[in-house]
């Protein structure tokens, strides 16, 4: 087939714009957004209540002392070794003794502080007050709580709690 000299910038020009054209396609195609990003995490009250945390080492220490384990004390005091708590993630909290519900409380989350009702504490035994705030640290799977107070006699103390999650 012969192609006469004034249909070959016709064609040259369709070629081009063929080529451009297919260039970006492929250009807009393939340059998605990134959605490799990390899916937000929850918040720590929502990471709290999504688990049941059992208690697993609670110690006070006086100014001076070295730290007393006093989960053993508070397992008798309980009666089981089985002592938990859920909350819900709207400021309620139920304890549970041997997988029963034995009671509930209150608790609000504020920053790195958690004040609640939570009756199994030293610092709750040596207070008039019910309502305790103490700081905690989420790990994973555990929760330390950490709480400085003053005991009735007017002796300080630190009362450290640890939860695991079931």
């Amino acid at each position: 087939m012969f192609v006469s000299l004034y249909q070959f910038p016709i064609m040259l020009k369709k070629s081009y714009l063929l080529t451009l054209l297919a260039a970006f396609t492929l250009v807009f195609s393939s340059c998605s957004k990134d959605d490799d990003k990390d899916e937000p995490k929850p918040s720590i009250e929502a990471q709290l209540s999504q688990k049941t945390w059992e208690l697993d080492e609670q110690e006070v220490k006086y100014d001076g002392q070295s730290a007393q384990d006093i989960l053993e004390i508070v397992q008798n005091e309980a009666g089981t070794d089985d002592i938990a708590f859920k909350m819900d993630g709207k400021g309620e909290f139920v304890l549970l003794l041997d997988g029963d519900d034995e009671g509930d409380g209150d608790y609000e989350i504020d920053g790195d502080k958690i004040i609640w009702d939570y009756p199994l504490t030293y610092t709750w035994a040596e207070s008039e007050d019910d309502t305790h705030e103490y700081e905690f640290e989420l790990n994973g799977n555990t929760l330390t709580l950490t709480s400085t107070s003053t005991d009735m006699e007017g002796n300080d103390f630190e009362e450290t709690i640890t939860f695991k999650a079931k």
